[in-house]
């Protein structure tokens, strides 16, 4: 429910999961439930907010690693890698966030998945 309420289109809600982000990033790198885990990468994904500070988010919680490691093509959870990777592009509106995740060579990743 949460990740559906985080999809709408409204500021004033999109706005009152600010206050979450923080915790949100740092269930990331600490759930271990696959399923539950999609549900905050798709909430977080889901949070194309410009007040929130991507490259903070990413830099605390460790979050370019993480990501790859949940990018791997052989991967047997497709649901969670397919949120990662909206979640990469959530991330990369930011221009600092793209710069950091381009250098990362997460791109490469990406392209891996395709083949």
């Amino acid at each position: 429910m949460i990740r559906n309420i985080s999809s709408h289109a409204s500021p004033d809600i999109k706005n009152q999961f600010i206050a979450f982000v923080g915790p949100l990033g740092e269930t990331l790198v600490t759930e271990n439930d696959e399923a539950f885990l999609t549900e905050v990468v798709g909430t977080l994904a889901n949070l194309t907010i410009p007040d929130i500070d991507y490259l903070a988010l990413m830099s605390e919680y460790g979050l370019v690693d993480w990501i790859k490691s949940k990018l791997k093509p052989d991967s047997a959870n497709d649901e969670l890698s397919l949120n990662v990777v909206v979640l990469v592009g959530t991330l990369c509106a930011d221009d600092a966030c793209a710069e950091v995740l381009a250098k990362s060579g997460i791109i490469q990743i990406l392209i891996e998945l395709l083949h």
